[in-house]
């Protein structure tokens, strides 16, 4: 799996096929301490000409340390399949960048008998 930082608005290439490119950052606060609230990354994806649009999100609880809220590293940061590719945010600084860990899906080849 590889570690990929990506800064706001600057485009990385993945491979010849996917670019990446984080555009913006949203949050959803708490309304009070010790309530649940994420931190949302927007990213574009291009493979192929086409353009796609995804959300990663991180979790946690208000008014409490991340060492203290309980949430395991699963449960704090998304993670999703798209396409052929296994996508898991790893770090969010907020308006500046992301660290997501990417990486192919593997087929299973089934041989004939």
């Amino acid at each position: 799996m590889n570690v990929l930082k990506l800064d706001i608005n600057k485009k990385e290439n993945l491979n010849n096929s996917l670019s990446l490119l984080l555009t913006r950052f949203s949050h959803k606060p708490s309304p009070e301490i010790g309530q649940a609230e994420k931190a949302t990354a927007h990213l574009s994806l291009f493979q192929d000409n086409n353009y796609y649009e995804i959300m990663l999100s991180e979790h946690e609880i208000a008014g409490t340390p991340k060492n203290e809220d309980g949430i395991s590293n699963i449960e704090r940061y998304d993670s999703l399949i798209w396409k052929e590719y296994f996508i898991q945010l790893k770090n969010i600084s907020y308006d500046k960048s992301i660290e997501i860990a990417i990486s192919k899906k593997k087929t299973i080849k089934m041989k004939k008998s």
